[in-house]
């Protein structure tokens, strides 16, 4: 018997294709900010002694070079 629980893919699917893309907009500006927010806390985790310059020096180039 197959089973009828779609996967979380399938069920993402599916909420993006009811969105819409000013709701697809929404979504990954969330998910962006979301993503900035987790690698600012990383970064301040690792480096408890940098002061905030210094930390949203190493947040902006992590987001343009795409690095760790």
């Amino acid at each position: 018997m197959k089973d009828r629980i779609p996967n979380n893919t399938d069920a993402w699917s599916l909420t993006l294709k009811r969105l819409g893309p000013a709701g697809k907009l929404r979504a990954a500006q969330r998910l962006y900010f979301s993503a900035r927010r987790l690698k600012e806390a990383s970064i301040r985790a690792k480096h408890h002694t940098w002061n905030d310059s210094q930390v949203k020096q190493a947040l902006n180039e992590a987001f343009w070079n795409a690095r760790d």
